[in-house]
This record gives structure tokens, sequence and C-alpha cells, in this order.
């Protein structure tokens, strides 16, 4: 059988739990030559080194699959593919889940818009000694904290886009079978965005032919 190489790089993501999410599926294409057939089983892998951002990213897309009655495993409970998978460990969970394909997402990039503001900069700061002399002309020591600024340009990030890969692939030839690409607004706020991102992929699918619609 053959199979792919496949490794786990860093995806995304610091974690907000809450919050809506803004989730685009830019691109979604059958390889050319394909022909769509249902899958039923799919190993589902989410590319983050990240343990609890890959184990809340791949049960939102399994939960997702189990409702459209697809048997969904998620690459996190398979022992050999909790950490960087091999070709060997992800054939063999092939093989131990009879899965008939496996669902890989991989974060590609993240694009910031900047905004350049003029802002206040501490240049140096200190202590130091200073004479003191009252009314009655007394004198006296003491410490005195001092501090200098310029106005300088400062970037302000005031929007980021974080693209990721969706690739479908035929578990028994190893031969990818279909590709999408999505950008998320919000990407930081992982249970809505992924969710938002399950339920377009899901879709996409069901429309190419690749999961029986219900």
């Amino acid at each position: 059988m053959k199979m792919f190489a496949i490794t786990l790089p860093g995806l995304l993501l610091a974690l907000f739990l809450s919050g809506c999410a803004s989730t685009t599926l830019v691109s979604s294409q059958t390889t050319p030559g394909i022909t769509p057939r249902p899958y039923n089983t799919l190993l589902v892998v989410g590319l983050s080194e990240a343990a609890e951002t890959r184990q809340t990213f791949e049960e939102i897309f399994a939960t997702g699959l189990r409702n459209r009655s697809i048997r969904a495993i998620p690459s996190y409970t398979v022992p050999g593919l909790k950490a960087r998978a091999s070709r060997e460990a992800l054939a063999e969970a092939v093989r131990l889940h009879h899965a008939n394909a496996v669902l890989m997402t991989r974060f590609l990039s993240v694009k910031n818009k900047r905004d350049t503001k003029t802002g206040f900069v501490m240049t140096d700061r200190g202590v130091d000694f200073v004479d003191y002399y009252d009314y009655y002309g007394n004198y006296w020591e003491g410490l005195g904290s001092y501090a200098s600024f310029d106005a300088k340009p400062v970037d302000e990030i005031i929007s980021s886009v974080t693209s990721l890969e969706i690739t479908l692939f035929d578990a028994a030839t190893g031969t990818k079978v279909w590709s999408g690409r999505s950008e998320e607004s919000h990407a930081e706020r992982l249970i809505s965005s992924t969710q938002e991102l399950t339920d377009l992929v899901i879709k996409a699918l069901v429309q190419q032919g690749f999961i029986s619609s219900k």
C-alpha cells in the first residue's frame, strides 16, 4: 500500500475559547482525474505541536463528521501519532482503524495588516542625587527619578488573517483527492473558528461527493 509522509510542524494558534470568528473557504478543488467516491471512515489529523490545540481541533472536526454518520478517528487518540507521525505510524493507524481516508489540516501563513502611528518611546530612565533647600535655607540630599521620552513611529497590528490548508487523502493509495484553503480573521479563538471551518469543509466534501449527504 502506497502511503505518504507526514510531519507535524507548528500550526496556529494561541487560544481564546470563546467569541465569534470569521472563517471562509477560499478554495475547494477535487484533484484532476479523480472520480469522487464517498468515504465513511476518516482519520482526522490536525498539525500542531501544542497538544491541547491539536486535541480541541481534531475533536471538533471528528464530531462534525460523526454528525454526518461518518466514523472519525482523531489522530491524537492513536498512540503512534501522538507526536511526529512517520509514514509507517500513519499506515499502521489507517490499518488498525480501517480508515479509507485521511483528512489533514496544516498551517500556511499569518498575514498582519499594520498601521503606523506616532507614539512616545522611553529612551532613558534612572535615579539622580538631588540637592534640596527649604524656605529657611536648610540643605539635604535626596533621590530623584527621571525618564526621557521621544516621539517615534510605532507599528500597530490592526488585523490578521490566518491561512490553513485542508487536504483529503485516499488511504489506500496515498493520493490527494481534494484540497481546500481557508482564511480566518479570528484564528486565536480556536473553538469558534474551528467549528466554522468544520462546517465549511464538510459542506464542500458533501458537494463534491467525498462524503454522503444525510
